[in-house]
């Protein structure tokens, strides 16, 4: 099976601290293209951490076709803008949380997230990611 390629917007301290090394046991996905709005730290990022891809903005990896799904770790202000650009582009989209920044905000991502084929997930993947069985039931249908 061919893994799925990932795109992160940021060079996150969280990225590189929490998911990192666990993604690194993943048989499913891969660390592809990472964004910042400074190339040259985006490509140093890219260097230290296996990315294939650096780009010098978010905008530019949300467009690339080999990005199979986005990481999004950028500050909260931030999440509903490229929760947005990410489902435009019809790109599925792991969001660290919060969401938004206010309850009237949350309904923007659950409607994207009901598209075909789009979906918007909170982090639970990498808990799993780091063998914590607890997490399986928030992966079925029957939890969202």
């Amino acid at each position: 099976m061919e893994k799925l390629r990932m795109g992160v917007l940021g060079c996150s301290g969280h990225y590189a601290l929490r998911v990192a090394t666990p993604l690194r046991a993943s048989l499913l996905i891969e660390p592809y293209a990472v964004a910042s709005r400074d190339a040259a730290k985006a490509q140093a990022f890219a260097g230290k951490w296996g990315f294939e891809v650096s780009y010098g903005s978010y905008e530019a990896l949300i467009a690339d076709p080999k990005v199979d799904f986005i990481y999004n770790p950028l500050p909260n202000h931030l999440h509903l803008e490229y929760i947005k650009k990410a489902a435009d582009a019809g790109k599925p989209m792991l969001c660290e949380k919060p969401l938004c920044l206010n309850a009237g905000g949350v309904t923007l991502p659950i409607r994207l997230s009901v598209q075909p084929f789009l979906r918007l997930r909170i982090p639970l993947l990498f808990l799993r990611l780091q063998f914590r069985p607890k997490t399986d039931c928030f992966h079925s249908s029957a939890c969202f």
